[in-house]
Protein backbone atom coordinates (compact mmCIF):
# COMPACT_ATOMS: atom_id res chain seq x y z
CA UNK A 1 0.00 0.00 0.00
CA UNK A 2 1.59 3.23 -1.23
CA UNK A 3 0.05 5.50 1.46
CA UNK A 4 1.31 3.38 4.36
CA UNK A 5 4.90 3.96 3.17
CA UNK A 6 4.75 7.74 3.69
CA UNK A 7 8.13 8.87 5.05
CA UNK A 8 9.80 5.60 4.08
CA UNK A 9 9.83 5.68 0.28
CA UNK A 10 13.28 5.60 -1.32
CA UNK A 11 14.57 8.57 -3.27
CA UNK A 12 14.32 8.21 -7.05
CA UNK A 13 18.12 8.61 -7.28
CA UNK A 14 20.79 7.05 -5.06
CA UNK A 15 22.53 10.36 -4.33
CA UNK A 16 21.10 13.84 -4.60
CA UNK A 17 19.73 16.91 -2.91
CA UNK A 18 16.65 19.04 -3.46
CA UNK A 19 17.38 22.27 -5.31
CA UNK A 20 13.78 23.48 -5.51
CA UNK A 21 10.96 22.43 -3.23
CA UNK A 22 7.25 22.00 -3.76
CA UNK A 23 4.94 24.99 -4.18
CA UNK A 24 5.23 28.61 -5.25
CA UNK A 25 8.67 30.16 -5.78
CA UNK A 26 9.76 33.61 -6.91
CA UNK A 27 12.52 33.60 -9.49
CA UNK A 28 14.16 36.94 -10.13
CA UNK A 29 12.03 39.98 -9.33
CA UNK A 30 8.67 39.39 -10.92
CA UNK A 31 8.46 35.75 -11.98
CA UNK A 32 6.57 33.27 -9.83
CA UNK A 33 6.48 29.55 -10.63
CA UNK A 34 4.38 26.85 -9.07
CA UNK A 35 6.40 23.64 -8.69
CA UNK A 36 4.13 20.59 -8.53
CA UNK A 37 7.06 18.46 -7.33
CA UNK A 38 10.70 18.81 -6.36
CA UNK A 39 13.89 19.26 -8.36
CA UNK A 40 16.71 16.93 -7.33
CA UNK A 41 20.34 17.51 -8.35
CA UNK A 42 22.16 14.22 -8.82
CA UNK A 43 25.21 12.70 -10.46
CA UNK A 44 25.42 12.90 -14.24
CA UNK A 45 23.71 9.94 -15.94
CA UNK A 46 22.53 8.64 -12.53
CA UNK A 47 19.98 5.82 -12.72
CA UNK A 48 16.47 7.09 -11.93
CA UNK A 49 14.47 4.42 -10.11
CA UNK A 50 10.84 3.69 -9.28
CA UNK A 51 10.08 4.50 -5.65
CA UNK A 52 7.30 1.89 -5.44
CA UNK A 53 5.81 -1.01 -7.41
CA UNK A 54 3.50 0.22 -10.15
CA UNK A 55 2.41 0.31 -13.76
CA UNK A 56 3.89 2.57 -16.44
CA UNK A 57 1.02 4.79 -17.63
CA UNK A 58 3.07 7.01 -19.95
CA UNK A 59 6.53 7.48 -21.40
CA UNK A 60 6.90 10.67 -23.41
CA UNK A 61 9.56 12.75 -25.14
CA UNK A 62 9.33 16.52 -25.26
CA UNK A 63 12.21 17.82 -27.40
CA UNK A 64 14.69 15.22 -26.18
CA UNK A 65 13.63 15.39 -22.53
CA UNK A 66 11.73 12.31 -21.39
CA UNK A 67 9.35 11.66 -18.53
CA UNK A 68 7.83 8.51 -17.08
CA UNK A 69 4.46 8.38 -15.29
CA UNK A 70 3.78 5.46 -12.94
CA UNK A 71 0.51 4.51 -11.28
CA UNK A 72 0.41 3.05 -7.76
CA UNK A 73 -3.33 2.53 -7.13
CA UNK A 74 -4.82 6.01 -6.63
CA UNK A 75 -1.31 7.55 -6.46
CA UNK A 76 0.94 8.53 -9.37
CA UNK A 77 4.64 9.39 -9.55
CA UNK A 78 6.33 11.42 -12.29
CA UNK A 79 10.04 11.18 -13.14
CA UNK A 80 11.07 13.96 -15.51
CA UNK A 81 14.29 15.07 -17.20
CA UNK A 82 15.41 11.60 -18.22
CA UNK A 83 17.82 10.89 -21.08
CA UNK A 84 17.17 7.23 -21.82
CA UNK A 85 13.89 5.73 -20.60
CA UNK A 86 14.17 1.96 -20.18
CA UNK A 87 10.46 1.16 -19.67
CA UNK A 88 7.39 1.08 -21.90
CA UNK A 89 3.74 2.01 -21.40
CA UNK A 90 1.78 -0.81 -19.78
CA UNK A 91 4.84 -2.40 -18.20
CA UNK A 92 4.78 -3.41 -14.53
CA UNK A 93 7.77 -2.12 -12.54
CA UNK A 94 9.15 -2.98 -9.13
CA UNK A 95 10.41 -0.64 -6.42
CA UNK A 96 14.04 0.23 -7.20
CA UNK A 97 13.78 -0.67 -10.89
CA UNK A 98 15.63 1.71 -13.21
CA UNK A 99 13.33 3.83 -15.36
CA UNK A 100 16.07 5.71 -17.22
CA UNK A 101 19.06 7.94 -16.55
CA UNK A 102 19.29 11.57 -15.47
CA UNK A 103 19.74 13.91 -18.42
CA UNK A 104 22.89 16.06 -18.44
CA UNK A 105 22.11 19.72 -19.12
CA UNK A 106 24.24 20.83 -22.10
CA UNK A 107 24.33 24.41 -20.73
CA UNK A 108 25.86 23.77 -17.31
CA UNK A 109 26.89 20.09 -17.42
CA UNK A 110 24.78 19.06 -14.41
CA UNK A 111 21.92 16.59 -13.92
CA UNK A 112 18.70 17.56 -12.20
CA UNK A 113 15.53 15.50 -12.29
CA UNK A 114 12.02 16.67 -11.55
CA UNK A 115 9.98 14.33 -9.33
CA UNK A 116 6.29 14.51 -8.45
CA UNK A 117 3.72 12.56 -6.41
CA UNK A 118 0.01 12.92 -7.17
CA UNK A 119 -3.02 11.63 -5.29
CA UNK A 120 -5.51 11.34 -8.13
CA UNK A 121 -5.46 14.74 -9.83
CA UNK A 122 -3.92 16.60 -6.88
CA UNK A 123 -0.15 17.17 -6.64
CA UNK A 124 1.27 16.58 -3.16
CA UNK A 125 4.60 17.56 -1.64
CA UNK A 126 7.00 14.61 -2.18
CA UNK A 127 9.44 15.57 0.59
CA UNK A 128 7.47 14.11 3.55
CA UNK A 129 6.98 10.88 1.60
CA UNK A 130 10.68 10.22 0.97
CA UNK A 131 12.94 8.57 3.54
CA UNK A 132 15.25 10.97 5.38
Amino acid sequence: DFASNRGRLPWPVQQGFITQGFGRHTIGRNVTVNNSGVKIRTNNHAPVRAIFDGTVKAVADMMGVHFVLLQHGKYFTVYQNLANPTVKRGQTVQRGQTLGTALVDPQDGTSEIHFEIWEGTTPINPEPWLAK
